[in-house]
């Protein structure tokens, strides 16, 4: 049986309270996968900054969390700020994106240029599917296809405002390859009891 023929005819579809839905990178996590408003490289520098420094910073919140380091120390955020300056300062290619140290006044500077136009593109490799009630998490990729925004616009279509014809409609037209896993995301929703129905449109 088709799962249109096993969705309520007439009703309003939206995702249940207990579930929502994740999609996922298909680049590798890092400590900035993305940062909207900022050029490609500019993140390689933050992100690379921000490397040389984790297992400090790490153990510097070890330190605290077994007592080892008082947690009012007032001269940490100082160390900290200085550690981040010298890393800066010592690595030409990273100045050519952070400008960082100290100012005459004390206070720390830390900036990197902003642009709305050179934001990198996120890629999803797929979406997972999570039930709080149950602690389920369920899985679905995207064959290394990018079909991120067409399983946007039907999550969209998830918010109790749309029939299931309109959803079924919307799942049809999108092409061979977004049908099939938009589908799947209306199959795996349905299996789970992650979708409700409703006879009056809602927000």
């Amino acid at each position: 049986m088709k799962i249109w023929d096993s969705l309520p005819k007439k009703q309003y579809l939206s995702l249940a309270p207990w579930a929502w839905v994740q999609l996922e990178s298909a680049d590798p996590p890092g400590p900035f996968p993305f940062v909207a408003g900022v050029a490609p490289e500019v993140v390689a520098s933050l992100s690379e900054a921000h490397g040389l420094l984790s297992s400090a910073i790490d153990t510097a919140i070890s330190d605290v969390f077994s007592k080892r380091a008082p947690l009012d120390d007032p001269d940490r955020q100082r160390r900290l700020e200085d550690a981040y300056a010298e890393v800066i300062s010592a690595r030409p290619n990273l100045q050519q994106h952070i400008r960082c140290g100290r100012k005459l006044d004390g206070t720390f500077q830390w900036e990197f240029p902003t642009n709305p136009t050179k934001s990198a593109t996120v890629t999803n490799g797929g979406l997972r599917i999570f039930h709080s009630v149950k602690r389920q998490a369920i899985p679905i990729g995207f064959d290394q296809r990018p079909l991120g925004p067409l399983v946007g616009k039907v999550l969209g279509f998830l918010d109790g405002t749309h029939q299931t014809d309109e959803i079924n409609t919307a799942v049809a037209t999108s092409g061979r390859d977004g049908e099939r896993v938009l589908t799947r995301l209306i199959e795996s929703l349905h299996q789970h009891e992650c979708l409700v129905s409703s006879s009056t449109s809602s927000v």
